[in-house]
């Protein structure tokens, strides 16, 4: 910890933050660069977050495919829960290596591979015969998806003013919504190799924007090439904009974390970051048992079981007619249930905990922390994916009692022991998170 310290302070850039958070503003030239957003940073981010939205194709493509895909190819009950689950093996498969990846051939090339991982995948999906070919095709969209989880927020974080860094890291949330809500809607409409097909498109669109965004600066400069990271700054902050204070500061950071490297996963079992540990595998485990998961692959399933057609269209028409019966509520409080779990789960527990649980984690061991954090999450709903069916089909009304259970378990979970982020420095966060574990015996 004394060494810790000790690098902390011959850090200029850790100082000048932390100057800069209690002071309550900053020099101009120091916060010049940081905050104005350029055209640069929001194609940038444009192109990065195509792979957001087609994230959302992929957990909305499972629920109005499933009826297709089981009537034409014949699949059992077992056959298509292993298909729902591969894709998360293969994201466990693939966030293994994103960090390294994106770490040996950079952020944009790590995007790249990652994008023409799925864009196989959804073709594997969209011309098979068999669930062999179903099975291949969405472990290698799970893969690809799994090997950008580091290069796309770490891009995202590197290249947009610090100033408006919370916002835009957001908006991955927002579109991976908005990508989940589109299959939905279309799925219900369009036969599902026709769907699958709809789901490549994101991906070209990616591919080609990633010929002309540039490479993150601080990449650049981690590797040794310190005039192309000054080009790309400039490029990215605009022609007519002062880099200096920002460039030096890129220096100083990448110097800094060169000298307190640790060993990769295992230092985040040293006793000094149990606390951060605890919380972070809370927030990504427990909400995935509560139904996190299988709720988004199984729409379609637990409309049906509740006398609802799985086509958006029917399912209109059908709440319109039985509005003039009123014989029946208990399909409409079902479906209630349904549309309140996932516009809270799209508000809150699909996307805060992945922020909150890197944020506590010190700068030296965040990349494993995020690596560790992500397969935890990945496993947790595969489990969660794979034994739905089994669990629904013992019981409908007990799957979700234990679900409620759970939820209600993630809420106190967050009250005892998750902390306020709001209007905290992450070195402040951080450190707190720390000195927690070494309270007084």
């Amino acid at each position: 910890m004394d060494m810790e310290e000790g690098e902390a302070e011959k850090s200029p850039l850790l100082v000048k933050e932390i100057e800069f958070d209690n002071n309550g503003k900053g020099s101009t030239d120091a916060s010049s660069s940081s905050s104005s957003v350029t055209s640069a940073v929001i194609f940038s981010t444009f192109v990065v977050y195509c792979g957001a939205f087609a994230l959302g194709n992929v957990v909305g493509y499972t629920s109005p495919a499933e009826s297709g895909i089981v009537n034409e190819l014949g699949l059992t009950l077992e056959e298509y829960s292993t298909f729902v689950s591969t894709s998360i093996l293969g994201s466990i498969f693939g966030t293994i290596w994103s960090g390294k990846l994106a770490d040996f051939v950079g952020r944009r090339r790590a995007i790249a591979v990652s994008a023409l991982f799925c864009i196989m995948g959804w073709l594997a999906i969209a011309f098979a015969k068999g669930p062999l070919c179903l099975d291949v095709g969405r472990f290698s969209v799970g893969c690809g998806v799994g090997l950008v989880s580091y290069a796309a927020p770490v891009y995202i974080s590197e290249i947009t003013p610090k100033n408006l860094r919370g916002t835009f890291m957001s908006l991955s949330v927002l579109l991976l919504s908005c990508g989940k809500a589109l299959f939905f809607f279309i799925g219900s409409l369009l036969n599902w190799r026709t769907l699958a097909l709809i789901g490549i498109v994101p991906f070209l669109l990616q591919l080609l924007g990633l010929l002309v965004i540039p490479e993150s600066p601080r990449w650049l400069t981690k590797i040794g090439k310190a005039e192309e990271s000054k080009k790309a700054l400039k490029h990215i902050r605009g022609e007519k904009t002062d880099i200096s204070q920002e460039l030096a500061e890129i220096m100083d950071y990448t110097r800094y974390s060169d000298r307190i490297s640790e060993n990769g996963v295992l230092s985040l079992f040293h006793r000094k970051y149990t606390n951060c540990l605890i919380i972070g595998l809370g927030l990504m485990v427990f909400p995935q048992f509560g139904g996190l998961s299988a709720l988004g692959s199984y729409t379609s399933s637990i409309l049906e079981s509740i006398g609802f057609s799985s086509t958006i269209g029917s399912i209109a028409v059908g709440i319109t007619e039985d509005l003039h019966c009123g014989e029946e509520l208990t399909p409409f409080l079902a479906l209630s249930g349904v549309l309140v779990s996932f516009g809270f789960i799209n508000l809150g527990l699909e996307g805060i905990p992945w922020i909150i649980s890197l944020e506590i984690f010190p700068i030296n061991i965040k990349g494993a922390a995020g690596s560790f954090l992500t397969v935890a999450s990945l496993i947790s709903g595969w489990i969660n994916s794979y034994t739905f069916n089994f669990i629904f089909e013992w019981s409908s009304a007990g799957t979700f009692f234990i679900f409620a259970g759970v939820t209600g378990a993630v809420v106190l979970f967050s009250w005892r022991m998750v902390p306020e982020t709001k209007g905290r420095s992450l070195e402040e966060l951080q450190a707190s998170s720390i000195t927690h574990d070494h309270s007084p015996q």
